[in-house]
């Protein structure tokens, strides 16, 4: 009989023993719902259902092995949610501080991609990760360094002293902070430059520009592409943490939607490179993603910590009245501020940042499923149970991050308008949100 006929088979007559018998009804579902392996699920029903005696050592079943999966994988999903919970209560620097650790994490493990496969090669040449690792620290000073100038969380005082040092009866007569910034990073680009250049070594040149390749790209991807996150917190933590929940829903509603009804209605398979993909799970997920986005746009901004910028909610007397409020008021008609009829602004820019949730940003992804078939590795790492290493939950925030933030600026003007409205006041010598 052919494999596939036998499987088949299997799965009928465990269908069938559990339905008569009743014995486990859990069977059944994770069979027909779940699609674990049919023989490792016909191992169990022959212990529970038919008591198999000539092997009564048979492997564990196929139901408790997905809860506990299951179990390890909310579990530790549910202990990510506390620690976020956590550091966004601490605020807008907190929340900062771990995207930067959170950058440093996932360079870190892409690095470690190529360097295992150079180690097995015997390939790696000199210094290889250290290069790596001055190319980031160089990439990452000049990112920040730039955009804490127009995004100042925390620095304020510290940035008044530096046009302090460049000002004189008021009138620029030095450096400005900005220009020192530029000329700290092209020091350390030229600096690594050099460095990179000597470390070239006669038989290894193509491998070592092949990773030098693969260091720029995932300069870019890690770095530049989350260097619009300090804008977005700075902005408001709503303008950061809204369109991450809609990435973190979609791939949920993904995952469940592809469970319950993968290839029950649509056969063609989804995506090569994703073959557990469907697109049922694909098409399911937007659809819960939109009507997430519609249903809690307003709620996410009701409150004014998440709703306020920064130097809004850190001035001498916060008030609680912020630029965006306008965008989270139901519209009576079409405005440069508000929604219209029944839905507010940012019900509508929720809308459409859930279909870039649900229509580009799974391509992040699945990118990173190209680059995991490549190295050969199921994940990239594995510190976090049930979930790999952060680079396989954050594959699709990266380019998330960015959308948000253009999508922001152009539909909520008032609100990304807060990154960069600051004065330096010459004749109180402090220096001040132009919003104050």
């Amino acid at each position: 009989m052919p494999t596939k006929a036998f499987r088949e088979t299997k799965r009928d007559h465990v269908a069938t023993d559990v339905t008569n018998h009743g014995s486990d009804m859990w069977t059944w579902v994770v069979l027909n719902v779940l699609k674990v392996p049919t023989d490792v699920a016909y191992s169990y029903s022959q212990v529970n259902g038919n008591h198999n005696k000539k092997n009564p050592a048979l492997p564990q079943t196929a139901a408790a092995t997905w809860k506990k999966k299951m179990a390890v994988r909310i579990g530790a999903g549910l202990v990510m949610a506390a620690l976020l919970s956590t550091i966004v209560a601490a605020g807008h620097l907190a929340v900062c501080i771990m995207v930067i650790a959170i950058q440093f994490a996932i360079f870190g493990e892409l690095v470690d991609l190529r360097f295992h496969a150079a180690k097995t090669k015997a390939t790696e040449g000199p210094f290889f990760r250290t290069l790596q690792w001055g190319w980031f620290a160089t990439a990452m000073t000049h990112s920040y360094g730039s955009s804490w100038l127009k995004a100042p969380l925390g620095a304020q005082k510290y940035l008044a002293q530096l046009h302090r040092g460049v000002l004189v009866d008021g009138t620029a007569s030095g450096t400005s902070p900005e220009a020192v910034v530029e000329a700290v990073a092209v020091a350390l680009y030229s600096v690594m430059l050099v460095a990179t250049v000597l470390s070239l070594t006669p038989g290894l040149y193509a491998q070592q520009i092949g990773q030098l390749s693969w260091t720029g790209f995932v300069l870019l991807a890690v770095v530049f592409q989350l260097k619009a996150t300090v804008y977005s917190i700075y902005s408001g933590l709503y303008f950061l943490l809204f369109p991450a929940s809609l990435v973190a829903v979609n791939d949920t509603a993904a995952y469940f939607c592809g469970m319950c009804m993968g290839n029950k209605i649509i056969q063609r398979p989804f995506m090569a490179l994703s073959p557990s993909k469907t697109w049922e799970g694909f098409l399911g997920a937007l659809v819960l993603t939109v009507w997430y986005a519609y249903s809690t746009a307003n709620v996410w901004g009701s409150t004014a910590f998440l709703r306020c910028s920064y130097p809004e909610l850190t001035v001498a007397a916060p008030s609680g009245i912020c630029a965006a409020d306008r965008y989270f008021v139901v519209g009576s008609g079409s405005s440069s501020s508000g929604g219209i009829n029944q839905i507010s602004r940012a019900q509508m820019v929720g809308v459409g940042l859930a279909l870039f949730a649900g229509l580009i940003a799974p391509f992040g992804g699945f990118f990173a499923s190209a680059v995991k078939r490549a190295t050969s590795v199921k994940d990239f790492a594995g510190w976090i149970p049930g979930h790999g290493g952060l680079t396989d939950r954050m594959d699709c925030q990266l380019v998330m991050a960015v959308a948000a933030r253009a999508v922001f600026s152009v539909c909520m003007p008032l609100a990304a308008s807060q990154v960069g409205n600051f004065k330096y006041d010459a004749v109180a010598r402090v220096f001040v949100n132009g919003s104050a």
